[in-house]
């Protein structure tokens, strides 16, 4: 999983997402898809790409937003409805 730009995802989004592909797994024999780990700095944070943070406008991050978690939705990584919520997060923001 690419997360592109930094991109605040709720846990819960993407545990769910786990579920549904282990779901498939054990019932249809799905072979769920791999992922790269996060690399995180020496303190323990999420190292930011060549994108990095913090955005230039509210639009800025809304666009920031929406490409990853529309990809992220399209590979399985998030439900339809938990990208929907991601998305409605990051429009009602005050990020920046």
């Amino acid at each position: 999983m690419q997360l592109g730009a930094f991109l605040l995802v709720h846990m819960h989004h993407l545990f769910k997402s786990t579920l549904e592909c282990l779901d498939a797994w054990a019932a249809r024999d799905e072979t769920p898809q791999r992922s790269k780990r996060l690399t995180l700095d020496r303190d323990g944070s999420m190292k930011l790409d060549e994108n990095g943070n913090p955005h230039k406008s509210h639009d800025d991050y809304g666009r920031r937003v929406t490409r990853p978690v529309k990809r992220l939705e399209r590979e399985g990584w998030l439900l339809p409805a938990d990208a929907r919520a991601v998305r409605e997060e990051a429009a009602s923001s005050d990020i920046p």
